[in-house]
């Protein structure tokens, strides 16, 4: 930078111009970056340099840990299915192991007829509720279905009946039968004519809880149930 400064001389003589003098002198403004200023460029770019490879290391390290994360959490999601998936097919084998599976069997011949309970099934059936009616009217035992159908019998006609007993906490091992009703007579009509309007139902467990309802005349497997509460009623 450059400063015009002027200066007046004296006149020596007449015929000379006046003289201008200009004086050109550097600026007292020091045009040169100073030596602090470039120790403090210099030590600005030391500390960027020394900074980004540790800013580089330590964003390259928190990736890292960010995949590992996201690994560690798949991992334990997969381990989680595989034991859920895990346990419900051991709960499926051990429910098949101590499954019942209870069926009417009715057995009929010229003078007698056996009605049972049997168990088909691999594990004991636990019984809940029985539940007899006749014509819709509920009875507690087989005695009031075989009076009605006694009222039917014909004269001198014996029909003589055995009963067997029905009801909670009763227990039918896999492979056994409960009798409900068996009958001898000369002539049993009466009672076939009446067997077709007797409704039972039996309503039992297996040992995981696992509930069902089977009914007389019907060849539908038992219904599985949940949630229902049926009378602790049996039948003798």
């Amino acid at each position: 930078m450059l400063t015009i400064a002027p200066t007046r001389t004296a006149l020596t003589s007449p015929g000379s111009l006046s003289k201008l003098a200009v004086i050109c002198e550097p600026s007292t403004v020091n045009t040169r970056p100073s030596t602090s200023f470039i120790l403090q460029v210099f030590g600005l770019l030391a500390g960027i340099a020394s900074k980004r490879p540790g800013e580089m290391a330590q964003m390259k390290a928190w990736k890292l840990d960010l995949w590992i994360a996201l690994a560690a959490l798949v991992v334990s999601g997969l381990t989680a299915t595989a034991a859920l998936y895990q346990s419900k097919v051991f709960s499926d084998q051990l429910s098949a192991t101590v499954w019942p599976y209870l069926s009417f069997n009715a057995t009929n011949g010229p003078t007698t007829f056996v009605l049972t309970l049997e168990n088909d099934g691999a594990g004991p059936a636990i019984i809940e509720s029985a539940q007899l009616s006749l014509d819709g009217k509920p009875f507690g035992a087989m005695d009031g279905v075989i009076r009605a159908a006694a009222a039917r019998q014909p004269r001198h006609s014996t029909l003589a009946y055995a009963t067997g007993s029905i009801g909670p906490g009763q227990v039918i091992r896999a492979g056994a039968n409960a009798l409900v009703v068996k009958l001898a007579a000369r002539d049993i009509s009466s009672f076939r004519a009446v067997y077709p309007r007797v409704s039972l139902g039996v309503y039992y467990c297996s040992l995981l809880n696992r509930c069902w309802l089977v009914k007389l005349h019907t060849n539908d497997r038992p219904a599985e149930v949940t949630g229902q509460n049926y009378p602790h009623t049996g039948i003798q």
